[in-house]
């Protein structure tokens, strides 16, 4: 039993729309062209746990930061320098000093101190301190991607 719509068979219904979907899908590719996506080259993502900034209770005229540099990425960091900051309470800077730090493995973490010379405080007053990877190659830096540190960190 062969059912009829307006004198035309199913299967000739199956073609036209089978022909309309080839020119409409070879329409479409041929005015919308693929766009090519490049993959990017893998780097390392770096960042800073800070731990604290504290004096040598052996040699009074060293003090020391210490912190964990990490590695988020898939490839090892290359070049790493951390600059460590010492502020008083009004932001007014105390100490900044840049350390090299060298290469970090991918997908890892390191312990570090730096060490440095006594820095001039003074009891009555409070300080801070902290820790930032400056520059590296071949690295996104986490803390660039956050507006709050930038602030902090470039003041």
């Amino acid at each position: 039993m062969v059912v009829v719509i307006n004198n035309m068979e199913i299967k000739d219904i199956a073609i036209i729309l089978l022909i309309i979907g080839v020119v409409a899908m070879g329409s479409y590719y041929h005015f919308y062209p693929n766009t090519i996506i490049e993959k990017q080259e893998p780097k390392s993502i770096l960042d800073i746990k800070f731990l604290g900034w504290y004096e040598n209770e052996y040699n009074s005229n060293e003090m020391f930061f210490d912190y964990y540099l990490i590695n988020y990425g898939d490839v090892e960091g290359k070049n790493i320098k951390v600059k460590c900051n010492v502020d008083d309470l009004n932001d007014n800077n105390l100490f900044s000093e840049i350390f090299y730090f060298g290469n970090i493995a991918s997908n890892s973490y390191v312990y570090k101190e730096s060490i440095t010379k006594n820095i001039e405080t003074n009891n009555n007053q409070e300080y801070y301190s902290y820790c930032f990877v400056e520059s590296c190659d071949n690295c996104e830096i986490l803390w660039e991607k956050i507006p709050e540190l930038i602030e902090e960190y470039m003041k």
